[in-house]
């Protein structure tokens, strides 16, 4: 008589990234459906059925590319999160976008530099989509080492070590890297460049100079001081653009971004959304921080949400909240 258990098929594990598999069963216990991240990954959701299989990834095929869609979508959708309002066009993502069809038509590296909170971050979200294939790194003190950044650009350009039944050296899978980035001229783009460690922007130099591909840093005006510091850095980082955010009787270059960031945070205000809107970008004008605008609405819910100020109206919200954060009042 034969064992039944003999006859119960065992599905393959297939080895695939930890943190981004994690990552995406965090979402599922959340209450994300598969359909949303295959949807938003551009995936087919079969690959998300099988990739999120209790016993392990069992996708077949070599996931390595699905996984850097997955990846992409993961980084926007905390973006979006982090800065509490969906991405939208600003005159600052205008003029990253201009840069960066300058830097793709002459084949360079350049600078654009602009203040903290300006929008540099969501300006490079917006890029990424319009630029699918480029190559979108972030730098903080642990992903802006060289290894961080080098491991960024093989989930980007959705390489891994292993390759044809066994593990590529460090050396071919940067060759790979290299021959994938030359022949597609593809796209580099830095963000928060200015936290780049000195090996970091020697690998970002040596890939430029072993492809010709253009590369973009988005950073503050510390960014100018550090490429300074070495000559090399400084011969190809010549270009540089600063980010500048304009109003005068003629143009009003946040009043569209705030007004966002106002009917999306606060969506019951009403009719005093041009109030409300008029005192938010004078905050913004005083510095050009969308951030502090966003900081200034999340105040004004909480308040909103005490019961001693249920009589206040949302200007007068705007008003208490200036004994936390600071900014322009306006009267």
């Amino acid at each position: 008589m034969s064992d039944h258990n003999n006859n119960v098929a065992v599905r393959k594990i297939f080895p695939c990234d930890p943190v981004i598999r994690e990552k995406v069963m965090s979402l599922l216990e959340a209450g994300v459906s598969k359909g949303e991240i295959a949807r938003g990954s551009n995936v087919n959701s079969s690959v998300i059925s099988q990739y999120t299989a209790l016993e392990g990834n069992t996708y077949e095929g070599t996931i390595e590319g699905y996984e850097a869609r997955i990846a992409d979508w993961l980084s926007r959708r905390e973006l979006q999160l982090l800065s509490g309002i969906p991405t939208i066009e600003s005159p600052v993502s205008i003029q990253i976008e201009t840069v960066a069809q300058m830097l793709m038509k002459c084949r360079i590296m350049g600078k654009v530099i602009g203040e903290s909170g300006i929008g540099k971050t969501r300006g490079a979200s917006l890029l990424k989509q319009r630029f699918p294939t480029a190559l979108l790194v972030f730098a903080d003190g642990e992903l802006g080492t060289r290894r961080g950044i080098y491991q960024q650009l093989l989930k980007q350009a959705g390489l891994s070590r292993s390759g044809r039944g066994r593990s590529l050296s460090r050396l071919e899978v940067t060759e790979k890297l290299y021959k994938r980035v030359r022949e597609a001229q593809l796209l580099i783009i830095a963000d928060q460049a200015h936290m780049l460690s000195g090996p970091a922007i020697n690998l970002l130099v040596e890939i430029y100079n072993a492809t010709a591909a253009p590369q973009m840093f988005l950073g503050t005006d510390k960014l100018e001081g550090k490429i300074a510091r070495d000559e090399q850095w400084a011969s190809r980082l010549q270009f540089t653009w600063p980010l500048e955010v304009m109003f005068d009787a003629e143009v009003n270059d946040v009043r569209e971004l705030v007004t966002h960031q106002v009917k999306h945070r606060i969506p019951q205000i009403g009719s005093e959304l041009k109030r409300t809107v008029a005192l938010c970008e004078k905050i913004a004008l005083a510095d050009g921080h969308f951030r502090r605008v966003e900081n200034r609405l999340n105040m004004m819910l909480f308040l909103h949400d005490r019961p001693k100020n249920k009589d206040k109206d949302w200007s007068d919200l705007f008003e208490m909240s200036a004994q936390w954060l600071p900014g322009v009042i306006a009267n």
